[in-house]
């Protein structure tokens, strides 16, 4: 197997991919299907470093592999963490008079 086989099996395997740049980051979000036919989600996490001894970038990549049968509950939980930000920040930027 050459370097060049894992790339072909990745771009067959992949039915929709989605990235997300953010400024100091970029997410991507990759639908892919298994070997054995099950559906799963990729996360990435990628952030761009400069390694000053070498003088070049490189990239730090953190990854969630998530099965089909999880997103449900998955989007459920980050829908409920989701709102505590959001109303976490609301009761940050709008603090009630204390009389």
């Amino acid at each position: 197997m050459n370097k060049f086989d894992n790339k072909e099996n990745t771009q067959e395997n992949e039915i929709f991919s989605q990235a997300l740049r953010t400024r100091r980051r970029t997410y991507f979000f990759d639908f892919k299907i298994s070997k054995s036919e099950e559906p799963y989600l990729i996360i990435t996490e990628s952030k761009r470093h400069f390694d000053q001894n070498t003088s070049d970038y490189y990239y730090e990549k953190r990854k969630i592999f998530l099965l089909k049968e999880d997103l449900p509950l998955f989007h459920s939980e980050l829908g409920k963490v989701m709102e505590n930000i959001e109303n976490h920040t609301e009761l940050i930027s709008n603090p009630k008079n204390e009389e």
